[in-house]
């Protein structure tokens, strides 16, 4: 923690107990293993969690975004992107973001 100051705006929580929680929240950043699998199966979880509108980001740097959102709603996928946080983030205050196309055929 850089900023005592600022450790009343972070709740502590864990996927397991505090899950439900995600329906309140304006952003999501999914910050899990590098495997594909395990992050599409996040990203069904969440989607029957969150609230229209919340924005979800995958801290990924190695699969392309549209692989793991690729079996969501279009609307999740309309607020879905790829943000990748440069460490140290407290030092290095660069995020790289990752945007995907959604083509609609009619």
């Amino acid at each position: 923690m850089a900023r005592k100051d600022r450790a009343d705006l972070i709740t502590i929580g864990n996927v397991e107990d505090d899950f439900d929680q995600l329906a309140d929240v304006d952003w999501i950043i999914e910050v899990i293993i590098e495997q594909l699998q395990p992050k599409k199966d996040l990203m069904a979880r969440i989607e029957a969690v969150r609230k229209p509108g919340c924005i979800i980001s995958s801290n990924t740097s190695g699969i392309p975004i549209n692989q793991i959102a690729e079996d969501c709603s279009d609307e999740l996928k309309a607020h879905f992107l790829g943000t990748h946080f440069f460490n140290p983030p407290r030092y290095l205050k660069l995020l790289e973001i990752i945007l995907q196309m959604i083509l609609r055929r009619k």
